[in-house]
């Protein structure tokens, strides 16, 4: 048997808060670089499962966590969960050099019943990837940038995600 570690699905411990909290990619980082650390042949790790699910039913559904019903919520949710997820990975490496990173993501597709769809939904096809562009610093198409930026994403913090590569072996 080779496990793969999830390490975050779908909830944090309640002292750190929520997804919303800042500290979040640190405090991730750190317990993910802990868990190498402790159990240094284990090779698979999911640091974070489904970003953009985690970050959709927390931050702009209001279904799990903190309940938010919010594009900003989403957004924010997303970048401190990839970011997290990136943090975590370098931290993983540092302990176990041939980590395998298996990244998990749904597959979801909204279907239009209309001849001519509307932006909202065409949007929201689009963001199912932003978890993953943003990860493999893969610049996302303007509709997507623009919904980011007008919902707290800075120019710094999208330029550090282009910048910014995944450690392991990725999956």
């Amino acid at each position: 048997i080779a496990p793969v570690l999830d390490l975050c699905h779908f909830g944090v411990p309640d002292w750190v808060g929520d997804f919303q909290n800042p500290e979040l990619p640190l405090l991730f980082a750190e317990y993910a670089g802990a868990v190498a650390q402790r159990y240094p042949w284990v090779r698979g790790y999911t640091p974070v499962n489904e970003i953009y699910v985690a970050s959709r039913n927390s931050g702009w559904d209001g279904l799990w966590n903190e309940r938010l019903k919010t594009e900003r919520g989403f957004v924010t949710a997303l970048k401190h969960l990839v970011a997290a997820n990136l943090m975590a990975t370098a931290a993983i490496v540092r302990h176990v050099p041939n980590a395998v990173i298996v990244q998990s993501e749904s597959a979801e597709y909204t279907h239009h019943v209309v001849a001519s769809p509307a932006h909202a939904v065409k949007l929201r096809n689009k963001l199912i990837f932003l978890s993953l562009d943003l990860l493999y610093s893969k610049s996302p198409d303007a509709d997507v940038l623009m919904f980011c930026q007008d919902n707290g994403m800075t120019r710094e913090e999208c330029l550090w995600f282009m910048r910014t590569a995944p450690a392991g072996f990725q999956i």
